[in-house]
């Protein structure tokens, strides 16, 4: 692993061990695992890491500036943070993907948004949407993004795998497929 990948996993492990907010591990069986707040379950890729805190499961195998997986519910309230929108019952997945281009456009760190596809999908069993986008970060690196996202009666839900387009988007692309596929709300 590169200096800078051990850095970064070194410094992110001891700001959130120290805010007690939860650490990185190795799962040590391929069981699903549910996220911290009991609302769904997944299973983590073989050999990649996992950050688990509050609402959401952050995975990764070489470093979350390479690649990452990252699965959430959030309250309706607080669905669309930057935008300050919230998700109901009963939205469409049109309009639940059209919000989260909008939210992910209010961030800051995110330059020249692209959205290469926005289709339907299922997930666990429900209407959702799969966004694949395109950007740059503020160095200029261009990453791509694939969201998943579904409402119900509890929150919604987003699942999604970032990572350069260069060499990792399609590294590990089909992993994060397979935990789509296994995501199941609890």
């Amino acid at each position: 692993m590169n200096k800078n990948i051990i850095k970064t996993l070194v410094i992110m492990f001891a700001v959130y061990a120290l805010g007690g907010c939860g650490s990185w591990v190795k799962p040590n069986s391929s069981a699903p695992t549910e996220s911290p707040d009991g609302a769904y379950k997944v299973e983590i890729p073989s050999g990649w890491l996992l950050f688990s805190a509050n609402k959401l499961l952050l995975m990764s195998h070489e470093g979350p500036d390479l690649q990452k997986i990252v699965t959430q519910k959030k309250d309706h309230e607080d669905a669309f943070e930057n935008i300050k929108k919230p998700s109901k019952v009963g939205m469409l997945a049109s309009e639940l993907a059209e919000l989260t281009v909008a939210n992910l456009k209010a961030e800051s760190t995110n330059l020249n948004i692209e959205v290469l596809s926005n289709k339907p999908a299922k997930i666990d069993g429900n209407e959702a949407f799969r966004l694949h986008m395109r950007f740059y970060n503020s160095k200029g690196l261009t990453l791509e993004r694939i969201v998943y996202g579904l409402a119900d009666k509890k929150g919604f839900y987003r699942l999604i795998y970032q990572a350069p387009k260069i060499h990792y988007f399609s590294k590990d692309l089909n992993k994060f497929e397979s935990v789509v596929k296994s995501f199941h709300r609890i």
